[in-house]
């Protein structure tokens, strides 16, 4: 939590800046590594909204916001989040699609942990799912069951997207 803190000066120092790990580690091993380094918390990728609220809200000693709440009282955020989407997770599947064909692993990992990001930030959990495959996909070096994965993951990403692009209100 937020302490009180003398200052190297000798007054009283403004509270101090929460720091809060987040990634990919998901064991115990990697969790106690980010403590014993300072951080105050820990939260695995992918951030889900609710998770990363309830953290802020213990740590900053604010009352907790879910995503659910913060986009029913901000439809215009929530609007601006899918269309944010929208305009950058076509070019990241687009390089995902293009790291299969290449065969390159570490740019699999590197796109589909982008677009699993993007994903887990509007709760599009099926997709986080396929995406999250793929990941594990790519650091196996599997890349036959990624090219195969791919289609299915491809058509999903399409028909999500047209499912947003439907819920957006029109611009003005």
């Amino acid at each position: 939590t937020p302490e009180e803190g003398k200052s190297p000066t000798g007054g009283t120092a403004r509270k101090r800046t929460p720091i809060l790990a987040m990634t990919a580690g998901v064991t115990e091993e990697e969790r106690r590594r980010c403590l014993d380094a300072g951080m105050d918390g820990y939260l695995t990728k992918p951030i889900l909204p609710a998770d990363l609220h309830r953290a802020l809200a213990r740590y900053l000693g604010q009352p907790a916001v879910t995503p659910r709440d913060l986009y029913a009282e901000d439809p215009e955020l929530a609007a601006q989040l899918v269309r944010l989407y929208l305009k950058d997770a076509p070019s990241y599947l687009g390089g995902l699609e293009h790291a299969l064909a290449a065969g390159d692993a570490e740019q699999i990992i590197f796109h589909a942990h982008t677009l699993n990001g993007m994903a887990g930030n509007l709760n599009l959990h099926a997709l986080v799912e396929l995406l999250q495959a793929m990941m594990k996909n790519g650091r196996r070096h599997d890349l036959d069951q990624a090219r195969a994965d791919f289609p299915g993951l491809r058509n999903l990403f399409l028909s999500t997207s047209l499912g947003l692009e439907r819920t957006l209100p029109p611009e003005d």
